[in-house]
């Protein structure tokens, strides 16, 4: 079963995040009900923090490449849709 850990204690902001995500995620933990100690709390908000800059990276970087490639289609004089080879 999948869970979602959110790095609050708020009470009600968990209350909320839960009814959002009831129909999605039938498991959603704070950190401290997750068990996850104060201690390595800020050490796993940055290890998760780095792997969503790098994967929105990722994700842009395979976006402009897509782009690019489909910029570089042309009509072909027979009509047809093909690359350039400019």
């Amino acid at each position: 079963m999948e869970r979602v850990i959110f790095a609050t204690g708020n009470e009600g902001k968990m209350r909320e995040i839960r009814s959002i995500l009831a129909d999605t995620y039938p498991e959603v933990l704070s950190m401290k009900e997750a068990g996850i100690r104060r201690e390595k709390r800020k050490e796993y908000v940055d290890r998760i923090a780095a792997a969503l800059i790098l994967q929105g990276y990722l994700d842009r970087r395979h976006m402009e490449a897509a782009e690019a490639d489909s910029r570089s289609e042309c009509m072909c004089e027979d009509g047809e849709i093909g690359k350039s080879d400019i």
